[in-house]
């Protein structure tokens, strides 16, 4: 780690993680013909390179993550182990913006598979912004945060859920990518915390086409509230 006053901060980090694959992949057994499988999968060997960058500017980060012997479920649920490397680069950045008593809250992600595309499926950029007002109400008696998220992602061939594995497996027929708008007010007087929160406010605006997976809606239009009261601090 490297440090320059208190400008910014630099930060690498490697990590090495080899481990055999997820006992599903190995051997499973079902009523069902085609779920019978014993397998003989080499070990899954992952190589992760890090970079942090922190300044009061902006936060940054990327990862590049080298993959051998990635193991997956393809279209017709049957468990693989890709015979090439599998390269993914993933660029982070977040700024939070402040004037007065408004904030406004940025973070961008890009993320790119350049070798190993066939197998491993991601969004290539994924936003969320927050714009939140926050203040003391009542002579200083309570904290109020009241604001809006907006969350992005571009579409992708999302892998498709199997109840019946309880695993994601590859599909090609359906692209999922969509925005979400949040709403929210959080206040907290001493030991007591209220929080207030519509998800999703405008799933009733034009046609519905939000999934969270393959065939598994994303949540519509929600209100939730409660309320947390800690007896010690």
């Amino acid at each position: 780690m490297y440090t320059k006053d208190s400008l910014f901060s630099v930060k690498a980090s490697l990590l090495l993680n080899s481990k055999s694959p997820n006992f599903n992949f190995l051997l499973h057994q079902s009523v069902y013909d085609d779920y019978n499988w014993q397998n003989n999968f080499s070990t899954v060997k992952t190589r992760n390179l890090g970079f942090d960058f922190q300044s009061k500017w902006v936060d940054a980060s990327v990862n590049l993550t080298h993959i051998d012997n990635y193991t997956y479920f393809d279209e017709q649920n049957t468990p693989q182990q890709f015979g090439s490397n599998v390269t993914y680069l993933k660029a982070k950045v977040s700024k939070e913006i402040n004037y007065r008593k408004f904030a406004l809250n940025n973070t961008l992600m890009y993320q790119n598979v350049s070798d190993g595309s066939s197998v491993l499926r991601v969004p290539e950029f994924v936003t969320r912004n927050t714009f939140y007002y926050s203040d003391y109400w009542f002579k200083k008696a309570m904290q109020v945060q009241i604001g809006t998220t907006f969350k992005f992602f571009t579409k992708y061939n999302a892998n498709a859920y199997n109840p019946l594995l309880g695993e994601f497996r590859l599909q090609n027929d359906t692209e999922i990518g969509f925005h979400t708008v949040d709403f929210f007010f959080n206040a907290q007087v001493r030991r007591t915390r209220l929080f207030f929160k519509i998800d999703n406010a405008l799933s009733s605006i034009g046609t519905p086409s939000y999934f969270s997976a393959p065939n598994y809606p994303y949540r519509d239009f929600t209100i939730r509230f409660g309320l947390v009261w800690n007896w010690f601090i």
